[in-house]
């Protein structure tokens, strides 16, 4: 039943194949639950990636080369932050295939980034 209550949620997926009873997670799950069990707040972290772009004019960056502005951060703390701002759709995300530790290959500023920094700013 729990897993049916997440799918319904929009937190996981379930394979499309007939028979099959496999799910896996999207990031909605871990936006919803990093906060609850990990040492971190991921809107706080999301306010801080999405303040720094903005202030310093970025308007695309690898992630990669935004990890050197955040040395602290464990790439599960960025992930989690990255994973909110793609959810409320703040941000452009780029995915491609071997994107190493990180949940997208790069971000790209928006109006709606701008919106979010301001108002949380």
């Amino acid at each position: 039943m729990a897993v049916l209550d997440l799918d319904e949620a929009g937190l996981v997926e379930e394979s499309a194949e007939l028979r099959s009873e496999a799910f896996w997670p999207t990031s909605g799950l871990f936006v919803e639950f990093d906060r609850h069990f990990l040492d971190l707040d991921n809107e706080q972290d999301a306010i801080a990636i999405a303040n720094w772009v903005v202030s310093n004019g970025v308007a695309t960056i690898a992630i990669d080369d935004l990890s050197k502005s955040f040395p602290d951060w464990a790439p599960r703390r960025l992930n989690s932050a990255l994973n909110f701002l793609e959810g409320g759709a703040l941000i452009d995300a780029r995915h491609f295939i071997n994107q190493k530790s990180w949940v997208m290959h790069s971000l790209t500023v928006t109006d709606r980034t701008r919106r979010f920094v301001r108002d949380h700013g």
